[in-house]
């Protein structure tokens, strides 16, 4: 199946919009690639974007995204580890660390997401 994310909140055009998919709660959520059965991105533009995931197989994933305006391939933080990047996940309200279990979601063809910057 292919996935179609609408991603608000994008700050600026600066580098990419990435995004991961996860099918099981193995501790690599929201960041761990390896672990990811699915991996989006697109350039970022400021307000939204559309992050396609492509052949997803699994009924029900939690996905995280964020904004890689430094075009690192991982989510930039300082040195308590708060995201310098905009974050976001399926169903999270914005609060604390989006976690494996709240951000299971029905996979859709459409869905969406906003990006939080801290």
């Amino acid at each position: 199946m292919t996935v179609t994310f609408e991603i608000s909140g994008v700050r600026n055009n600066k580098g990419m919009v990435r995004g991961l998919v996860f099918a099981k709660n193995d501790g690599g959520f929201p960041e761990a690639t390896d672990k990811a059965i699915g991996q989006a991105e697109i350039s970022a533009e400021r307000g939204t974007v559309k992050l396609v995931f492509k052949n997803l197989t699994a009924s029900k994933a939690a996905f995280s995204f964020f904004h890689d305006e430094k075009e690192i391939g991982k989510i930039a933080k300082n040195f308590l580890g708060i995201p310098k990047s905009g974050v976001g996940a399926s169903n999270w309200n914005g609060k604390g660390r989006p976690n494996y279990a709240s951000s299971l979601v029905k996979v859709e063809p459409e869905m969406q997401a906003t990006l939080k910057y801290f």
